[in-house]
């Protein structure tokens, strides 16, 4: 009875190390940016890393955060935008008729999201 079932282990061990490995990943695709969020953003200047743009309604979306029919009054209205952007240091400067309103050096990691609360 020893005999059968060394055996079998030793076959079924010889069997598994000749498998080929399988590798392969399921999930969601993560983005990494930044999320500027704020009562108003239309209008305003913003540069990350020394590229410059105007923000317009266009360039919006919507605030999505939270539990599903839950409401956050403290954010309910506001504008926001993100901006995709790849892991490391990033420089982001947002401005308002040129006067600074927000000026922030930020370090992303691979598939974070930075929420900037511009007040």
């Amino acid at each position: 009875m020893k005999k059968i079932l060394t055996i079998l282990c030793i076959s079924f061990f010889m069997t598994a190390c000749g498998a080929p490995a399988i590798n392969y990943e399921k999930g969601l695709d993560q983005k990494t940016g930044v999320r500027l969020v704020a009562a108003s953003l239309v209008g305003k200047s913003l540069s990350v890393n020394g590229n410059s743009t105007d923000i317009s309604q266009s360039s919006l979306t919507t605030f999505t955060m939270g539990i599903v029919g839950s409401k956050n009054s403290d954010l309910e209205g506001m504008e926001v935008l993100f901006i995709e952007l790849n892991q490391g240091s990033h420089s982001v400067v947002l401005t308002d008729a040129g006067v600074i309103v927000l000026d922030e050096d930020i370090y992303l990691s691979e598939g974070q999201i930075r929420d900037l609360r511009v007040k």
